[in-house]
């Protein structure tokens, strides 16, 4: 079965323990890339805000569909969130896990009611070459950056904005610390909120349109 869930959110906060996130990081060495060359693998994302509504029972097997409404988002206000702007190449996808210790859904999931708050969710990662960092720690070589949702075994969890990237393209992707429940980060891993295209000619396809990369640099470096 499928169930859907409309929420409204300016920006997401996603909640997971240290050891949730270790099991993701972990699980992901170990497993080969997804036989694809485009999007995020299967069907990206899903997440939701506190106190959202309950999906439809399912019988452990389907997909869990949500549709976010972000607020209007210009590259300042974006900046404005102490996000990180990084430059990167996508080489790959690997398999998604849940948020839990083992990287497996809890027992009994999507056999009754979801929850659509900080529950058990799927991170899948995509696999990138750094090119250069507009903002934040410095990064280079190869490196990982999760995305909210994807697959594991029959169970798929999607969301609208999730960001959708190519093999071999390069995008200017926006990045969040994973945080813990406490708000603390989880040191090492980040979430990718945003991807924005980066063109033949150069320039970088943001939400306030075209821009160039050192325009771009700026725009952030003046709003954080």
């Amino acid at each position: 079965m499928t169930g859907q869930t409309r929420v409204s959110r300016l920006a997401v906060v996603l909640g997971a323990t240290a050891a949730a996130v270790l099991a993701i990081a972990c699980s992901v060495g170990a497993r080969p890339l997804q036989p694809t060359t485009s999007v995020a693998p299967a069907t990206d994302v899903a997440s939701t805000g506190p106190g959202a509504g309950a999906s439809p029972a399912t019988d452990g097997c389907g997909t869990e569909n949500v549709f976010v409404d972000y607020q209007p988002l210009t590259v300042r206000t974006i900046a404005g969130f102490g996000w990180n702007f990084v430059e990167a190449t996508v080489d790959g996808f690997a398999d998604g896990a849940f948020n839990t210790p083992d990287g497996q859904a809890p027992p009994g999931y999507g056999k009754g009611p979801i929850n659509q708050g900080y529950g058990p969710r799927i991170y899948t990662p995509i696999l990138v070459s750094v090119v250069q960092a507009l903002s934040g720690p410095s990064l280079a070589g190869s490196t990982r950056f999760l995305v909210e949702g994807g697959t594991v075994g029959c169970y798929t969890q999607t969301v609208d904005v999730s960001p959708r990237v190519t093999v071999r393209s390069t995008y200017v992707f926006v990045l969040a610390d994973l945080k813990n429940p406490a708000g603390q980060p989880i040191p090492g891993l980040q979430e990718a909120k945003f991807a924005w295209p980066v063109n033949d000619d150069g320039t970088v396809t943001t939400v306030d349109g075209l821009m160039t990369i050192d325009e771009l640099e700026s725009a952030v470096s003046k709003s954080q």
